[in-house]
């Protein structure tokens, strides 16, 4: 299969075409990222005490992590099951696209946590500021000696011992920068949400309901917000997020360019005219 007839997949229904717009539309957004988080004052900007947009860039932040992202892929699935007219193969769609969706993300996730980060050891800034703000005389690269949990249970007693010199700081993005103790580089809530972003935009965009496909663009911009809100909270820096949003775009779209995976993840076949 060539990029030349990349475009040119047919099937029983126009809608279901595969085409080169998707992968696009992945470079115009992550290219809206780059200019966001490299080129405006972004960083640290929803920290301050009290403030909704730290409560909403908290938020925004939480639906690429985990438990959100985890959400996400699970209305994704039951969104491809609900178009599943055989009712026997409903259960089989939502098994099959749910694991490979699953198994993607925590393959990377600990490709990411255990051997990148761990390679790299890139300090996160939440850390550096807290360190260099609260304890100048406090050997930073001393502090990654320690393991991952180590480290929380240091920052959570430094961060506590001096609330006083920390209340611009809403509580909400302190615990955050408590909890998140590994290291900073790349991004896992920006691959993520990335990832996830590229498949979204490809089944709505293809889906046989109209007002999904009139909103297929709205995965890439919430991806830009988690990315976004990475930064704005001082949790990563803008090549952590640029890195990790890259990444999780080019396995998203190789996963829809290739007809296994996307065939496991759409239940949809497609025939190379």
């Amino acid at each position: 299969m060539s990029l030349l007839t990349l475009s040119r997949f047919t099937g029983n229904d126009p809608h279901y075409i595969y085409p080169v717009t998707i992968f696009r539309s992945s470079i115009i957004w992550w290219s809206i990222l780059i200019v966001v988080v490299w080129l405006m004052p972004v960083a640290f900007t929803t920290v301050d005490s009290g403030s909704k947009l730290a409560v909403a860039a908290w938020f925004i932040s939480a639906t690429g992590g985990k438990y959100g992202t985890l959400g996400l892929v699970v209305l994704a699935c039951l969104f491809y099951t609900r178009l599943v007219e055989d009712p026997s193969q409903k259960i089989k769609t939502f098994v099959r696209s749910l694991a490979t969706l699953l198994l993607t993300l925590g393959l990377f996730a600990w490709i990411n946590e255990h051997l990148i980060k761990e390679e790299l050891k890139i300090h996160r800034p939440s850390h550096h500021y807290v360190l260099s703000q609260l304890s100048p005389g406090f050997d930073e690269n001393y502090f990654y000696t320690f393991e991952s949990s180590r480290r929380k249970e240091i920052m959570d007693s430094i961060v506590h011992v001096n609330l006083h010199q920390l209340n611009g700081i809403d509580p909400i993005v302190l615990d955050h920068w408590i909890d998140e103790s590994g290291y900073s580089f790349p991004s896992g809530h920006s691959f993520n949400s990335f990832l996830v972003a590229a498949i979204l935009a490809f089944s709505m965009k293809y889906s046989r309901s109209r007002t999904a496909r009139r909103f297929y663009l709205a995965p890439y911009f919430w991806a830009v917000l988690v990315a976004t809100s990475r930064v704005t909270i001082g949790a990563h820096s803008p090549l952590d997020v640029s890195f990790g949003a890259a990444t999780g775009l080019l396995i998203g779209n190789l996963l829809l360019f290739f007809e296994p995976s996307r065939n496991i993840i759409m239940h949809r076949q497609y025939d190379a005219s």
